[in-house]
């Protein structure tokens, strides 16, 4: 079975072209490909394609293929750039591996041009791999960030909430049992609690905790509201001086 393969080829040259989509095929691939041989052509074929891989031939009458290299790079691709020649001397391959091009095949030996490409589809899916590890590393970083302000905040907040509980208990126990504003401080201290399990849950984010959900009434949490609310606009709370 053929393995699908994008490949740009940036070759003037059409019968050299058919020589690397024969070698490709040869090789177990069924290649989807363009020629492209002006900056225009590859601009436009960059843009509306994600290439597997780019084979382009080092010289060119308008376009040479370190040009093809920089423009590749400067579009933002990474796909693997394997450059031909007929005539590339030792010095010009080093300076083309420098810039950028991951292999460079003479066209007298293409036989080595599936290999070439075989091991850099491989390292370029080493490098996808290296990069989502990184992002999830850095997502994990995220999450680790905002689960310590989450612990900082549930705890200051459970601080606060527990003064609050405190006073409305000390209120609760100071008024006679007959008076409309223990029912008040009743309530005060049932919203506290219901706060407090917002910080148990905020808690339990940042510690990365297993939270049980359960159901709830959501007619009674609304009608309780209220009706602390309500009261809160009626009553003013007089918390008698036990002190003598």
């Amino acid at each position: 079975m053929s393995t699908s393969l994008r490949v740009l080829i940036v070759e003037d040259s059409e019968d050299d072209m058919a020589l690397v989509v024969r070698e490709l095929r040869r090789g177990g691939y069924e290649p989807t490909f363009e020629r492209v041989d002006t900056p225009a052509g590859m601009t436009a074929a960059l843009g509306k394609n994600q290439w597997d891989v780019v084979i382009c031939d080092y010289s060119m009458p308008h376009f040479s293929g370190t040009d093809a290299l920089r423009l590749l790079r400067t579009k933002g691709s990474e796909a693997p750039c394997i450059v031909l020649s007929g005539t590339i001397g030792e010095e010009t391959a080093i300076a083309v591996l420098k810039q950028g091009a991951q292999d460079y095949v003479m066209k007298d030996n293409l036989k080595r041009l599936l290999p070439a490409i075989q091991r850099e589809l491989h390292e370029a899916e080493q490098r996808r791999e290296r990069k989502r590890l990184e992002h999830q590393v850095q997502e994990l970083r995220k999450f680790e960030a905002i689960g310590r302000l989450a612990g900082g905040i549930a705890h200051d907040f459970n601080n606060a909430l527990g003064v609050i509980l405190g006073w409305a208990q000390l209120g609760y126990d100071n008024v006679p049992a007959n008076s409309p504003l223990r029912e008040s401080f009743q309530r005060i201290r049932d919203q506290a609690q219901r706060s407090a399990g917002l910080t148990r849950q905020l808690l339990a984010f940042a510690r990365r905790q297993v939270l049980r959900p359960r159901n709830v009434n959501l007619n009674d949490l609304v009608s309780k509201m209220t009706g602390l609310l309500a009261g809160c606009g009626k009553s003013r709370v007089e918390v008698p001086n036990t002190s003598s």
